[in-house]
């Protein structure tokens, strides 16, 4: 005999509610049950009385079917079977499965060997498979048999997913309703109708042995039987020695989609199948193996519970001792708890006074495994003689009805009629210990605001999942849920100063809670700012994130540079796979020098914030893939020196704001998108030694006024769209290094030094007079000589050219200038001259390819 395991060493198990012995004075055995829609349940199995709580018996076995309400109380009995065969002497019918069927009825399958529903002018008196359908008062509305000239039983039946049924069994016919025998006992599959007409069958097996014994419907019309085989070919494959569990899934129209055989060495078989919410299945039967898929125990018989996949890969199993050196065929009862554990019931030997002795007689038995395949409780069921549970249904209120039979008339049995009597049995909920809280710990401590801190505990006495509540009762607050009894979780702390963390659990045993004081320091806005910075961009898989969110101050962190008084200066972090999205909230390092980001894999617009760091002398984000426009925002960085924007997706215009930035000596904007105009007003940037907008999609004509651009050494206009031909000014850039080409709308495609040895492309030369030269603009000053200490002049035919206007003393000194970037049809401007001695003055207006020049005498 095996030793079961001890109740008091597993935790509290769920106590009797009601038990219910039901029959006569002859014997009754339960072999199937089913909840039913008005709360109470039906049992299907077999009579031998004709008294007690029986009436209507007709031969030597009967099936008896009996329902009874939520309460266990009798509310009908039915016997169904046929007389005494003058012939063959007794009629034997049996009753293996039940289901509640669509209009309230149910539908019952097993065997019969009575000749009232076997043709009684045969010879060979086999067994047919029997299929009755009951109406919700118990009474007949059809029967139908099935099957052969061999024998052939019904073991189990499922509605199907359309509404039909799906029986399983055994058959060793060939004939009759019986096609495909592959030889012996096969396996045996009917799809009926509602009314019990024959949709397909199927037989399944190998030239050996196969049994039917459990069958469960899928969610896209087909089945899966489990049951047992002793072949090793025709439909089985993976046979592993004597007889197998052997699990088929069949598609809506009885095709094979895969089979699984699972075992060892010695005998296995299944008796019980479900489907289970994860989309897989449970599936419970005896083993002796200790070998093959079977893990543990020893030569002796044991239960055999797996969880399967929806494939059949198996996701754990569980060898459950319990039963005796002699097997106890099933059928068993199998079913899922509401926290996706299993439980089973079946019979064992079982002392219930120490636990390491047998009573005297077989119990009934049950136990929770969790849903990993722990044992969560088990609990024996009986008197001092033989009791055994054939099956097991869950109740609404959470807990069990297990149904099979008594032989006792004491102990957990009261009210047997004599002999062996139907038994049913309501087990409560599973009642659980309360849920122990312990050793709930916060690292680091202590921390700074805005950080993440790591809360651990264990938790004691947890069986299923439980929801949690992490809180200081302000905002830094977490909730999930989990199923470890080793919590550990991180949560952000947003509030400074001593923080009061409790940690809120709820399991199905109850609440438990525990409290940790947390030091929690002040940190500063730019802390915050480059902590929201690391999260933004991945932080933790950055190529090196030495110190970061380390200790209360950024200054340690790799790639940060901070000044004697703590504060931000430098964020290096070239090449060091940042991705993700500019954090908005870097404008908090309002002391920032030098922001270096290139060559990472940054998304996302350029924060227009960037424009709040006054004091950055140096900003690259070249290499990225920054996308959206520039920001004109950008034209507040009056001590920028260095803008690098190029090698990422930027579209849209250079914005004119650029001018702005009077200390500006290097932009880089190449290979983007941008289009647009090059801004005449560039021209404003005088300290500019650099210029790289090349390979985007400007367009347009040159502005004359980059000619202006003394210190420019670089200029790279190359890959563009631009158009018109080449300002005279730019021949103040000849000798430098310069690339317009590329450039198709341009003389030369850009060639800029043919326009520099030859002058070729270059805008308009003719000239008429000796004061002006001439291509189409007309420049009208209003008051020549010019009194006062304003100029005003209009300019006519440059409409939507961009226009510089130039005043100069007879030296060659720049006065006033304007610079319009989209001229009206008659252009005025206002230039003061206040403070220039009387003289002659040289007002010059140009656009990109024209010019003008007119003498004015200031009085």
């Amino acid at each position: 005999m095996l030793t079961l395991f001890s109740q008091s060493a597993i935790g509290q198990t769920p106590t009797i509610l009601w038990q219910k012995t039901l029959g006569g004075s002859s014997g009754e055995v339960a072999k199937a049950i089913t909840a039913t829609a008005d709360g109470g349940y039906v049992m299907a199995g077999n009579t031998r009385s004709n008294d007690g709580d029986v009436s209507g018996f007709t031969g030597n076995d009967d099936i008896w079917v009996v329902k009874v309400d939520a309460a266990g109380q009798f509310v009908w009995q039915k016997t169904l079977g046929g007389p005494v065969n003058p012939i063959i002497g007794p009629s034997f019918d049996y009753a293996y499965g039940i289901t509640e069927t669509a209009d309230g009825g149910y539908l019952v399958v097993g065997s019969t060997i009575s000749y009232v529903y076997v043709d009684p002018q045969s010879t060979a008196y086999n067994n047919d498979a029997w299929i009755i359908k009951l109406n919700g008062a118990g009474q007949l509305v059809w029967q139908k048999t099935l099957g052969g000239t061999g024998n052939d039983v019904a073991n189990a039946v499922t509605r199907a997913a359309d509404g039909n049924y799906i029986v399983a069994g055994t058959t060793s016919s060939n004939d009759g309703d019986v096609t495909g025998n592959h030889g012996s006992d096969d396996m045996w599959v009917i799809k009926l109708s509602e009314a019990g007409q024959i949709l397909w069958q199927k037989t399944l097996g190998g030239s050996d042995t196969e049994e039917g014994n459990t069958v469960t419907a899928t969610a896209d019309g087909g089945v899966v039987v489990a049951g047992r085989t002793f072949s090793n070919d025709g439909d089985i494959s993976g046979f592993h020695g004597l007889y197998d569990y052997w699990i088929v899934r069949l598609n809506e129209a009885g095709q094979i989609l895969w089979q699984k055989t699972l075992g060892g060495s010695s005998a296995e078989a299944a008796y019980s199948l479900i489907k289970t919410s994860d989309g897989g299945y449970a599936v419970a039967g005896f083993t002796y193996s200790t070998d093959g898929d079977v893990i543990g125990g020893n030569t002796q018989p044991a239960y055999w519970i797996l969880k399967l996949s929806a494939t059949a890969q198996i996701q754990w199993q569980k060898r459950l001792n319990g039963i005796t050196a002699v097997i106890i065929p099933g059928p068993y009862g199998i079913t899922e708890s509401p926290d996706q554990g299993i439980v089973f019931a079946g019979s064992t030997f079982y002392d219930k006074g120490n636990g390491t002795g047998s009573s005297g007689g077989i119990d009934a038995w049950v136990a929770k495994l969790d849903k990993t395949g722990q044992l969560v409780w088990q609990k024996a069921l009986g008197g001092s003689e033989t009791d055994g549970a054939s099956a097991l249904t869950i109740s609404p209120d959470g807990g069990y009805v297990v149904a099979g039979y008594t032989g006792s008339n004491d102990r957990d049995v009261t009210g047997n009629h004599g002999s062996v009597d139907f038994w049913a049995v309501k087990l409560s909920a599973a009642l659980t210990q309360s849920p122990t809280l312990t050793n709930l710990t916060a690292t680091p401590t202590p921390t700074c605001a805005g950080l993440p801190v790591q809360f651990s505990a264990k938790i004691g006495n947890l069986t299923s999942t439980y929801s949690f509540t992490l809180t200081n009762g302000a905002s830094s607050t977490l909730t999930g849920t989990a199923s470890t009894s080793a919590f550990s979780q991180n949560l952000l702390v947003s509030e400074s100063g001593p923080q009061t963390f409790t940690l809120t659990i709820n399991t199905s045993g109850g609440p438990a809670s525990a409290t940790i004081n947390v030091p929690v320091q002040v940190t500063s806005a730019e802390f915050q700012a480059l902590v929201n910075f690391y999260k933004a961009t991945n932080g933790p898989n950055w190529t090196n994130h030495t110190n970061w969110l380390s200790g209360c101050s950024p200054c340690d962190w790799f790639g940060v540079t901070c000044n004697p008084n703590g504060r931000v200066i430098a964020l290096y972090l070239p090449n060091n796979q940042l991705n993700g999205t500019l954090s908005p909230n870097l404008s908090a390092l309002t002391k920032l020098r030098l922001l270096n980001l290139t060559k990472n894999q940054l998304t996302g617009p350029i924060p227009a914030s960037l424009g709040q760091l006054t004091d950055l002398q140096v900003l690259y984000l070249n290499n990225n893939s920054f996308s959206g426009t520039l920001p004109t925002s950008l034209s507040a960085l009056s001590q920028l020196q260095l803008l690098d924007a190029s090698n990422n997706q930027l579209s849209g215009s250079i914005p004119t704001g650029l001018s702005a930035l009077s200390q500006l000596k290097a932009l880089y904007l190449s290979k983007n998108q941008l289009s647009g105009s090059i801004p005449a007003s560039l021209s404003s940037l005088t300290n500019l030694q650099l210029l790289y907008l090349n390979n985007n999609k400007l367009s347009g004509s040159i502005p004359s006024s980059l000619g202006s651009l003394t210190l420019l050494q670089y200029l790279f206009l190359n890959n563009n769209q631009l158009s018109g031909c080449f300002p005279a000014s730019l021949s103040a850039l000849c000798g430098r290094t310069v690339d317009i080409s590329g450039n198709t709308g341009l003389p030369g495609g850009g060639n800029f030094s043919a326009f520099c040895s030859t002058g070729s492309g270059r805008c308009g030369s003719a000239r008429q007079g000796a004061d002006e030269t001439v291509v189409g603009l007309q420049v009208i000053v209003q008051g020549n000589p010019v009194a006062g200490n304003e100029l005003v002049v209009d300019v006519v035919g440059g409409k939507g050219l961009p226009l510089v206007f130039q005043l100069q003393d007879i030296s060659g000194r720049l006065v006033s200038e304007r610079v319009v970037e989209q001229a009206a049809e008659v252009e005025r401007q206002r230039m003061l001259i206040r403070g220039v001695a009387a003289g002659v003055l040289l007002l010059r207006v140009s656009s990109p390819d024209q010019e003008r020049t007119i003498k004015v005498v200031s009085q």
